[in-house]
């Protein structure tokens, strides 16, 4: 697994969206996916294991999975 960061931006209401792509196996087909996260401890804590390199990338994404913020509408 591979995951690519596309954007981290931090909206004015203090939730930070980040935007990335997914490349599962040998397949060479990207999926986007945008988590939306309310922490921004949570955030840095993702962005350094990213950072560490792709070893680390599943771990990275379990922190997005965990804290994503789900909508209710």
């Amino acid at each position: 697994m591979k995951l690519i960061l596309e954007s981290c931006i931090k909206n004015p209401d203090g939730i930070i969206d980040i935007s990335v792509f997914i490349k599962s196996g040998k397949t060479e087909a990207l999926k986007r996916y945008t988590y939306r996260l309310n922490s921004e401890y949570q955030a840095r804590r993702f962005n350094t294991l990213y950072n560490k390199g792709t070893k680390t990338h599943g771990r990275a994404l379990q922190i997005l999975k965990q804290w994503n913020i789900r909508e209710t509408m």
